[in-house]
């Protein structure tokens, strides 16, 4: 079984994240987090735009601990950022819509160890998408029931479509460490 350490500091716009996640079975392979560190900015508006600003960025070294001891354990960092912008509209009324772009760096370090096999290898990838959504609801006020203490019924139907665009990254997955 994982075991881990977990500690966030919250703020209304922002967060901080540590996790480490070390081995503590040596009979179990695992790839240990020592540690991980997070920071991320919540959904916020930029001024009085409209355009919205989210991202997360992360940095971390990681070591892959075999339970075979021959098998050579190896180490390195990753250090990753995401940012997206989004502009949240209305359309006639009650269509939602929010197109959105995002930017993503990855930067992965040179494996170290004996069963190191990886070099240091930096992507970038992008993405375009919207998201359309619209809500409806009916109420039913005669609806009464004594066991779950209910005075009125509220049906909510929010049907919601999510399409992503997501470019050639600048290093196929098959290549990253």
């Amino acid at each position: 079984p994982k075991t881990f350490l977990e500690v966030n500091k919250f703020w209304s716009n922002f967060s901080v994240g540590l996790t480490l996640q070390p081995r503590l079975n040596t009979f179990f392979e695992q790839t240990e987090r020592i540690p991980d560190l997070t920071l991320s900015a919540y959904r916020q508006e930029l001024g009085e735009t409209g355009i919205f600003y989210e991202s997360r960025s992360s940095l971390g070294f990681f070591q892959k601990r075999f339970a075979d001891i021959s098998s050579g354990d190896y180490s390195a960092y990753r250090a990753d950022t995401y940012h997206q912008l989004l502009y949240p509209y209305t359309l006639f009324g009650g269509l939602n819509a929010t197109p959105q772009a995002g930017l993503r760096l990855t930067e992965y370090g040179e494996a170290d160890g004996p069963g190191a096999s990886t070099r240091r290898q930096t992507r970038t990838m992008a993405d375009f998408g919207i998201d359309l959504s619209a809500k409806a609801s009916r109420t039913w006020r005669g609806f009464r029931n004594s066991f779950w203490n209910m005075r009125g019924l509220r049906h909510l139907f929010q049907p919601s479509v999510h399409y992503i665009y997501v470019p050639d990254p600048s290093v196929d997955p098959g290549q990253l460490p």
